[in-house]
């Protein structure tokens, strides 16, 4: 299911007018339902990486947990429980993340040993990356590592 909702920013407008701006772009959200995260997923389970690269087309994510007990809705572990569901989707997604900077880890370092200290941007990201995978390796989320400016 995919659901658009325009946010509605009158006193943007006002201020485009007043300060003679040529473009406003008002704030569009697109939310899509995305069903089918399993433990496992990482793997193939489930839905598995079709779940993963859908997620991985978002710039955001915030997730809702079924709280409530329905017997013709099944649920994938046999019982309602919104915090293991929880940990399970924030571990699936660390370890597609370890996935995913593990593959661009090695193109990032060809590209640092190639230029060195001439390409900070390079530089860089490549020790970001470092950090964020032992993070994720650690069992820690990315969005609360702390980034050095």
């Amino acid at each position: 299911m995919r659901v658009e909702w325009k946010c509605p920013t009158p006193g943007l407008i006002g201020y485009a007018i007043i300060s003679s701006l040529h473009h406003v772009f008002l704030l569009t959200f697109s939310v899509v339902d995305i069903a089918g995260l399993v433990r496992g997923a990482s793997e193939g389970e489930g839905l598995g990486n079709a779940f993963l690269s859908h997620i991985g087309s978002c710039d955001a994510i915030f997730s809702m947990m079924r709280i409530f007990e329905d017997p013709d809705v099944s649920h994938v572990d046999g019982d309602v429980d919104p915090i293991r569901d929880t940990e399970t989707i924030f571990h699936e997604l660390r370890l597609k993340d370890v996935e995913y900077l593990t593959n661009n880890i090695e193109k990032v370092a060809k590209i640092v040993a190639r230029m060195g200290d001439k390409d900070k941007a390079a530089k860089n990201e490549y020790e970001t990356m470092l950090k964020a995978r032992t993070l994720l390796n650690e069992g820690k989320d990315i969005r609360k590592m702390f980034m050095e400016q």
